[in-house]
């Protein structure tokens, strides 16, 4: 049980740490604005510059102005089905670095440390699958064009940190749980 304890707070913590951290200070620091976001500016349907949608305050501000515009017509004008339009009224924040990069390298680089060095045989062929799982989160970000490879690429480096340094602190606590 102290195991799993371990395994559970070397995980949770620094994955919400880095999560907020992502949220509230370095992607603000940084204000990026995601492409969907510059896209809808350069054709004028955003109605403003990508600054000024920034400045309308938070999400939900964004999100109630990007409703306005972009209804079930304005979407199919320009491409979009259903399920991308509700996407990009749901991502109105800046873009670098990558959340959902951030997180999912963080789970495949923690598993994926933390398997190699705990399983054996059969067992190991599984964390492969989360390295693969990782790239297709961070892949369907650039295809619903809410971020850019380089966003992917910040985040997704920044989740392996992160991940990598969180499964060395669990697997070096471990350590002490097992038998002299």
């Amino acid at each position: 049980r102290r195991e799993s304890v371990v395994l559970l707070f070397a995980f949770a913590l620094p994955l919400a740490a880095g999560a907020y951290a992502n949220e509230y200070l370095i992607k603000p620091a940084f204000g990026q604005a995601r492409p969907n976001i510059r896209a809808l500016a350069r054709s004028e349907r955003l109605e403003l510059t990508p600054a000024a949608f920034y400045a309308l305050g938070d999400k939900s501000a964004r999100t109630d102005h990007l409703t306005g515009i972009l209804d079930a017509d304005a979407a199919r004008q320009m491409g979009l089905g259903e399920e991308i339009r509700e996407h990009w009224l749901e991502e109105t924040g800046y873009s670098f670095p990558s959340g959902h990069a951030f997180a999912s390298s963080f789970v495949a680089a923690f598993f994926a440390w933390v398997g190699l060095n705990l399983c054996a045989g059969r067992r190991v062929g599984a964390v492969y699958l989360l390295v693969a799982w990782a790239i297709g989160v961070c892949a369907s970000r650039v295809l619903l064009r809410v971020h850019t490879s380089w966003d992917i690429l910040a985040g997704g480096l920044e989740g392996v940190a992160v991940g990598l340094v969180a499964a060395g602190v669990a697997l070096r606590a471990l350590e002490r749980f097992e038998p002299g």
